[in-house]
């Protein structure tokens, strides 16, 4: 019978039991079983060890499973909450997604001056510099229950 698996310790250790059992003339019946049934055993504890390996690894990609569930959900949710950011005492304001879509820019008129259009731009980019900072730090703080279990479940990732 032809063996699908690397050879291990334990083949050795029999083979090397098997020769002296034949080499000191001992070979009986009561001596040979012994050998199956030590060979029966680390089989039946690689299986064993086998299965479990299995389990863990089916059992960590349920748990994956269910957390990509989770982050989609958590996905379609950042989508419908907004966060704004205001600038130059609420001259210009920038609405954002929790996904980080700007939705609106609303401008004080006040402020819209042809004279002075760079003071304006850079409120602008002010507030939409803002708007995406909130906008992140709403998506991680949503997302960290779901990442922060993915480290405990992979250390060193």
């Amino acid at each position: 019978m032809t063996r699908n698996r690397p050879r291990l310790q334990k083949d050795f250790d029999f083979d090397f039991a098997v020769i002296n059992c034949i080499e000191e003339s001992l070979y009986s019946r009561d001596k040979l079983n012994l050998l199956i049934i030590f060979v029966i055993e680390s089989d039946a504890n690689i299986i064993n060890r086998r299965e479990i390996f299995i389990m863990k690894i089916n059992n960590i990609m349920k748990q994956a499973r269910q957390m990509q569930t989770q982050m989609m959900q958590i996905q379609e949710n950042l989508a419908h909450e907004t966060v704004e950011a205001s600038v130059g005492g609420g001259m210009v304001t920038a609405t954002f997604t929790g996904q980080g879509d700007i939705t609106a820019i609303k401008i004080d008129p006040e402020v819209i001056n042809p004279d002075d259009k760079d003071m304006l731009e850079d409120l602008i980019i002010s507030a939409v510099n803002e708007g995406l900072k909130k906008s992140r730090e709403l998506m991680n703080q949503r997302m960290g229950s779901i990442t922060g279990a993915l480290g405990a479940m992979m250390p060193g990732f």
